[in-house]
C-alpha cells in the first residue's frame, strides 16, 4: 500500500532535517509545533514557507486542513473544479494570478493559527465575524472579487489580534 504522504507530495516544512510530508498527520504537526515558542515564531515560519512552497501545494494543504467547501468559498469560487484540476493535474489556473495570491493569503492567515492553536481555531477565525474587520467575516473579505493589498493587510491584522 502506498504511503499517503508520498502520494500527496505535500512537503511544506523541514523539521530537524526530516521533511514534513503531511501537516495533517498529528505526529508531524506536533513536531513542528514544538519548534514554535511564540506567536512570532508561528508567523515567521509561515512567511518563510510561502517563499518555498508552490501555491498548488499550499492549496492541497488548505483543502486537506479545512475541506473543500471552506477553501473554495474563501477563494471566492462557487465550484472547486478549477481548484481540483489545479491540484490533481498540475494545470496552472490560467487567468488566475489573483487566485494564486488568495491561496497564499489564505495560508498566511490560517497556518500561524494552526501552529499556535488548531485547525478548528483557524476555521472558526475564517468563518467568524472579526471586530478588527468591522464585523466582517475573514472568509468573505478574502473571497471578494475586488480583493486588494489593503484587504490582505487587514486580514493579517485580524489574524494577529487572535494570534497575539
Amino acid at each position: 500500500m502506498e504511503d499517503a504522504s508520498k502520494r500527496r507530495g505535500v512537503c511544506l516544512v523541514s523539521v530537524e532535517g526530516c521533511p514534513v510530508r503531511d501537516l495533517n498527520d498529528l505526529q508531524n504537526l506536533e513536531r513542528l509545533r514544538r519548534k514554535v515558542r511564540s506567536p512570532e515564531d508561528a508567523e515567521r515560519l509561515t512567511v518563510e514557507e510561502l517563499t518555498k512552497v508552490p501555491p498548488r501545494e499550499l492549496l492541497r494543504y488548505l483543502f486537506e486542513a479545512f475541506g473543500g467547501r471552506v477553501t473554495t468559498a474563501s477563494l471566492g469560487r462557487s465550484s472547486g473544479k478549477v481548484l481540483s484540476d489545479w491540484m490533481e493535474y498540475e494545470k496552472e489556473p490560467g487567468e488566475e494570478e489573483v487566485l494564486v495570491k488568495k491561496v497564499q493569503v489564505l495560508f498566511r492567515i490560517t497556518f500561524p493559527l494552526v501552529l499556535s492553536y488548531s485547525v478548528n481555531t483557524a476555521a472558526a477565525f475564517l468563518q467568524g465575524r472579526s471586530p478588527y474587520l468591522d464585523g466582517e467575516v475573514p472568509l468573505v473579505v478574502l473571497a471578494n472579487n475586488r480583493f486588494s493589498e489593503e484587504d490582505e493587510r487587514e486580514l493579517i491584522g485580524a489574524m494577529r489580534v487572535l494570534l497575539f
